[in-house]
């Protein structure tokens, strides 16, 4: 029997050995949860609700897939099913990202409109005069103050950009929705062999 797969061994003498890697596992973890001032609870459960949905995706998917595919095919069908899970999750990835930098550098530009307005002007004169107050020279203060309003204009600017996006999925995810309905109908027990690969 490997030690590095139990958690205590016997040595010669009969006495038990605690594993060196699981000590090692576990001191690492209760570093970490310390260090992050957290609980197994706080780590461990968004996890399980995040991914908990998925196997009510995936079972419907792939057997969406194989409906109306012949014994001899269901090879083939597995593999381009799997390319296309990757693919997907490739593309879909890049394209989201890219959105987000898209609608972010467009919702900085029509933000960037209402940077001539006097509450723009006010807000940068009030954050100068309160950074002059702090110690800073009038330039530096005056310079700060307007990183800090670009700061906000980009911060926002993200927001808004993520709002875009988050809409645009959930319109893609509602039109699949309904696409669902379209597809081939699966007859469970209609064929007396279970076909395994």
């Amino acid at each position: 029997m490997s030690s590095a797969t139990t958690i205590s061994v016997e040595n010669a003498g009969g006495t038990p050995e605690v594993n060196p890697w699981l000590i090692g596992v576990v001191v690492s973890l209760a570093a970490f949860m310390e260090v992050l001032d957290t609980s197994i609870a706080n780590v461990a459960l968004p996890h399980i609700a995040g991914n908990l949905p998925v196997g009510f995706l995936f079972v419907p998917l792939t057997m969406a897939g194989y409906a109306g595919v012949p014994k001899n095919k269901t090879n083939a069908a597995a593999g381009l099913m799997n390319f296309m899970r990757n693919m997907g999750q490739s593309v879909g990835t890049s394209a989201v990202t890219t959105l987000i930098a898209r609608r972010s550098q467009y919702h900085q530009s029509v933000l960037a409109t209402y940077t001539r307005s006097p509450q723009f002007s006010a807000a940068v004169s009030e954050l100068t005069t309160r950074l002059s107050h702090a110690g800073f020279d009038l330039y530096s203060a005056q310079q700060a103050a307007l990183s800090k309003m670009f700061e906000v204009l980009n911060t926002q600017a993200q927001a808004l950009s993520y709002i875009d996006v988050y809409w645009l999925l959930a319109v893609t995810a509602a039109l699949m929705f309904l696409l669902c309905f379209l597809l081939e109908k699966n007859e469970p027990g209609a064929s007396a062999t279970i076909q395994v690969h």
